[in-house]
């Protein structure tokens, strides 16, 4: 029965993400002021730290601060009322290596 919540609760996200056309974070800026972008469909965030990270999909921070992404591109990321963080797909760590230095 979760998994079919969960399952419904992302094709109606994804439907309302596409028919709206949302868009993430492409570009952010990191603490000195240096521009940083996510390839396609993916997130570009600034950490607690001020560094920035990227993904193919969405990120989310959990309760406690980590940054949590989608591993496929374009995908979402979903955090429940106690905090707890779900992804389309698997769930990973962003990383700088994936950004483009602007």
């Amino acid at each position: 029965m979760r998994k079919k919540l969960k399952k419904i609760l992302f094709t109606f996200y994804f439907i309302t993400t596409l028919s709206f056309g949302q868009n993430f974070n492409n570009c952010t800026k990191d603490n000195v002021g240096n521009n940083f972008c996510a390839p396609p469909n993916g997130m570009a965030i600034k950490t607690s730290t001020g560094e920035v990270v990227c993904s193919v999909g969405q990120c989310k921070a959990d309760l406690i601060g980590n940054i949590i992404c989608s591993d496929v591109a374009g995908g979402g990321v979903v955090k429940d009322l106690v905090g707890k963080v779900s992804c389309y797909g698997n769930c990973v760590s962003p990383s700088k290596d994936l950004c483009k230095k602007m």
